[in-house]
């Protein structure tokens, strides 16, 4: 069994990870980057942070109360970054921006 400063660790690192991904959102629409990223950062299931969830957090962790709001929380940010992100493949990229 993991103990708590083993899942604080792993969990800073993930969240390393999703903020890397966030970044690279936000860079994208403010610079006219990788549409191809862009049209998918609304599938929240092939995220590396998604894969760190199902692959290294154990049964003990996801069937704590913890865990559905971890994936609401994680499911919600790719919500808002695929809202922003079809704004700005629609051409309205000052809306794209305010709204990431």
């Amino acid at each position: 069994m993991k103990v708590k400063d083993d899942y604080i660790r792993e969990l800073n690192i993930a969240i390393g990870i999703q903020g890397m991904w966030n970044h690279k959102v936000i860079n994208s629409i403010k610079n006219a980057g990788d549409i191809q990223f862009l049209s998918n950062v609304g599938d929240c299931e092939t995220c590396k942070f998604r894969k760190w969830v199902y692959n290294e957090l154990d049964n003990e962790f996801k069937s704590s109360a913890y865990y559905p709001e971890l994936l609401k929380l994680h499911k919600d940010i790719h919500i808002a970054a695929d809202k922003a992100a079809k704004l700005f493949l629609e051409g309205k990229k000052k809306e794209a921006r305010n709204g990431w």
